[in-house]
């Protein structure tokens, strides 16, 4: 099979649909949708995100620098669900006495909050007009961000889930970002050791 950009685009468009339709394949929400919702944003988000490191070794790995445009499109997903994640937790979820006091009955809420404010920059720069106001550089750094929002976001998964369904799967996941991690710290490293 020969690789090209629709072909690509095809693929990344059919696993993000497939995800919104997934939930109404299955009767699960019906049950406690408010649970269900927040449970299913929630892993979708740290999913996405895992897709979205994915890509640069992807790229790597296949030779085909045009994967990069799918790190966006996985990245704004992540944002997205996340974005609902947040929304239900703040209008259904959270309990009358506050968010500071949720953070205290409920570290893990912690969490998922420092999650979702590294996720917004990244969101609101995912346009090529503000990459070029702040510069290509600077956009970068900026975009490092996503390294502590998986952190913060598979830390959140795995405090939640230690109570109840079990660590099993929070640690796949942080065990499968900290391989990326690894891949792209030493890129970085490999790479200075050119340079010099």
């Amino acid at each position: 099979m020969v690789l090209n950009k629709k072909k690509c685009l095809f693929f990344c468009w059919t696993i993000i649909i497939f995800s919104f339709v997934y939930p109404f394949l299955n009767s699960f929400y019906l049950i406690n949708p408010v649970e269900s919702i927040l449970h299913y944003s929630g892993q979708s988000s740290i999913r996405f995100l895992l897709l979205t490191l994915m890509i640069t070794p992807l790229v790597k790995f296949f030779k085909q620098p045009f994967f990069m445009f799918a790190r966006r499109i996985f990245g704004l997903t992540s944002f997205f669900y996340a974005l609902l994640h947040f929304l239900v937790y703040l209008f259904f979820e959270i309990e009358s006495f506050g968010v500071y006091e949720d953070f205290q009955t409920r570290p893990f809420i912690a969490y998922g909050f420092f999650a979702f404010f590294c996720l917004i920059p990244l969101a609101v720069t995912s346009n090529n007009n503000l990459i070029k106001k702040i510069g290509v550089k600077n956009w970068k750094n900026l975009h490092q961000l996503i390294y502590p929002a998986f952190a913060f976001s598979a830390f959140h998964y795995y405090f939640k889930s230690v109570s109840k369904e079990g660590p099993g799967l929070a640690l796949a996941y942080l065990f499968l970002g900290l391989f990326l991690l690894f891949f792209r710290a030493f890129k970085l490293s490999f790479r200075s050791r050119i340079d010099d």
